[in-house]
């Protein structure tokens, strides 16, 4: 039976009660503290349970009351520990879900009018708004909660309600005086709009009184609810927000996911179908050229494969930089390198507007440095218009707490980008043109990775005349002579010649790239398919350094980078893997592994990490 709070800890006994049957349907707090049973002990009695006067006591005490124009009685109440209580009770009927009661209050007789004065004390100290309606439903009293809840202080006593609230549920409000009119006890959940103009919420609780059969008035309490109600639609809104992003990153995703099928398909195709025909084909010249064909093919899978990789881990931001010292011009002379050919192709004019300002030497990882310009310098490239310019301003600016950076604009007068897009174009997947062969990774990449170099980027474009791509980052500063150290220590792959090192790899494949690699510097190469070969070797062979990859059958590069370590301390092992995850790295440190190396091998960073032991 769903009653208002304000019932519950009404300081005046309240019992709901079947008509038919006496069963006791409801008691408030008040009723457990007086009678002595719990509130569920309480509502599985009888009122014969408790009222000791059989039913004919009960019928002459109910004429006495009709005779003396009294719509309360007198009964003798019995107590759960047997005491006897002259109680005075006021009954009248009441319908709840569609079902007639019996209202009751009752009050121990000897202090009646100290619980009159306690209801009254509570009706003004109640949390919850209430009022009084007469018979004709016109206020006659509000306690200080409604005041204080609709703001109304005056002109309330004589209104009625429905003119009270200019609410837009006014059928609610006729609706409770309907169910009251006709003896039920309303509960309805109403939204009002209070004198300052603000939405309110309420659940809307009325209890009817009568007397003689007839409609005496109302007790109406307002419990606010507005803070559950915002709280729920908060919630509502949010999970529709939700499903929304949520669907569009499907569609972005299935979109993507489609694009990159066809763009890996692409090289896929063009690798096998090179390959077939070099095969058949005897002739050196057309061979050279399949080649070159299945190169630049492998070339550019490698680069999705890698994109998608970098993405993964750059979201996480569990990247991990490989930071050298670079010199501003050779890192501009690689970057121009690559470029100058598609610029060419366009007829693509690159001015240059470089500060002059500028130091030389910095310490960055050279890779992430290359895929930031050369990702957005591509893009104004395949965007511009042939015959065209990019303009490409490099300045070196001093941030409010004097820390060097780089401010780079990339400006082309291209195609332009849609206002819209703009706001998404560093997000993965997006493409502004869907027929584009570009997989929508390149940009989320940039941003990723500027900002975890503590950068930014912003973009300004408008369609048809051009996009500026804005982007700064810290300048991360180095002498020269840390410059010119580290340009000695490149020289050490010199002293690499003759080193012996065993390559432990089960794949023949990558296993003979290595090779490849290491024996055009003079380094020679051992072998082992698996971890047990490879602990076998090193028991009768002193070796430099010892490559390991990870996955292998029988024994994997863990287990058998511990079984070396029990008896070989100083060798280097270094761990080879197509993926660590920090875990991973940390593993690998812990059991003896001095360094690890991703798959596909990276020429550079194989030799300048063998190199690395040289002077330890």
């Amino acid at each position: 039976m769903n009653i208002s709070e304000a019932c519950l800890n009404y300081p005046i006994i309240i019992l709901i009660i079947d008509p038919m049957t006496g069963k006791i349907h409801y008691a408030n707090k008040k009723a457990s503290q007086i009678y002595g049973y719990t509130i569920d002990e309480l509502c599985s009695l009888k009122i014969q349970n408790i009222n000791i006067l059989n039913n004919e006591q009960i019928k002459k005490e109910m004429q006495i009351a009709k005779n003396e124009n009294r719509n309360y009685f007198h009964f003798p109440h019995k107590t759960k520990d047997g005491t006897i209580i002259e109680m005075e009770v006021e009954s009248y009927p009441t319908i709840i879900d569609n079902k007639k009661y019996l209202f009751s209050t009752i009050n121990p007789c000897k202090v009646k009018n100290y619980f009159n004065q306690i209801a009254d004390q509570y009706f003004e100290k109640s949390d919850e708004a209430l009022i009084v309606l007469d018979q004709s439903l016109r206020i006659i009293n509000f306690n200080k909660s409604f005041i204080k809840t609709f703001n109304r202080k005056s002109k309330i006593i004589g209104k009625n309600i429905l003119t009270l609230f200019n609410s837009e549920e006014i059928d609610k409000l006729k609706l409770i005086q309907q169910k009251i009119i006709k003896g039920e006890i309303a509960n309805i959940p109403i939204e009002i709009t209070n004198s300052k103009k603000e939405e309110m919420h309420f659940n809307v609780f009325a209890i009817p009184t009568f007397f003689r059969d007839k409609f005496f008035g109302a007790l109406i309490s307002f419990k606010n609810i507005s803070k559950e109600v915002i709280e729920q639609k908060k919630i509502a809104d949010n999970y529709k927000k939700a499903l929304e992003e949520a669907e569009l990153f499907r569609a972005e995703k299935e979109s993507f996911f489609t694009r990159m099928s066809h763009n890996m398909k692409t090289p896929l195709t063009a690798i096998l179908s090179y390959s077939e025909f070099g095969q058949k084909d005897n002739d050196i010249k057309n061979n050279k050229k399949y080649f070159t064909q299945i190169n630049q093919s492998d070339s550019y899978l490698l680069g999705l494969v890698n994109d998608l990789l970098e993405l993964n881990v750059l979201e996480k931001n569990k990247i991990k930089f490989n930071k050298t010292p670079i010199s501003k011009n050779i890192l501009i002379d690689r970057i121009l390198g690559i470029i100058e050919p598609q610029l060419k192709i366009k007829n693509i004019t690159l001015i240059k507007d470089f500060a002059d300002n500028i130091w030389p030497y910095h310490i960055f990882d050279i890779f992430r440095l290359e895929q930031i310009y050369l990702n957005i310098l591509q893009n104004a490239i395949d965007f511009s218009f042939k015959n065209s310019t990019i303009v490409w301003t490099k300045k070196y600016l001093l941030d409010e707490f004097n820390n060097p950076y780089f401010y780079n604009e990339i400006k082309d007068y291209g195609i332009g980008i849609n206002e819209n897009f703009i706001k998404i174009m560093f997000d993965p997947y997006t493409k502004e043109d869907e027929a584009s062969t570009r997989n929508g990774l390149g940009l989320a990449i940039v941003k990723n990775l500027i900002i975890q170099h503590h950068g930014e980027i912003w973009c300004e474009s408008k369609k048809n005349k051009g996009t500026t791509i804005f982007f700064k980052i810290p300048a991360n500063e180095i002498s020269e002579e840390e410059y010119l150290k580290y340009k000695a220590h490149q020289s050490l792959h010199i002293k690499l010649k003759n080193k012996k090192i065993l390559i432990c790899e089960d794949n023949p494949i990558n296993s003979k790239i290595i090779e490849k690699i290491l024996t055009s510097y003079s380094i020679d190469c051992d072998y082992a398919e698996n971890g047990k070969i490879a602990i076998e070797k090193t028991k009768t062979n002193n070796y430099f350094a010892i490559i390991m990859d990870i996955q292998m059958p029988i024994i994997n590069g863990y287990e058998a980078t511990e079984e070396i370590r029990k008896v070989d301390k100083k060798t280097p092992i270094i761990a080879l893997s197509t993926n660590f995850l920090d875990k991973d790295i940390k593993h690998a440190k812990d059991i003896g592994m001095n360094n690890y190396l991703y798959k596909p091998i990276d020429k550079e960073k194989l030799l300048n990490t063998l190199a690395s032991f040289i002077t330890k």
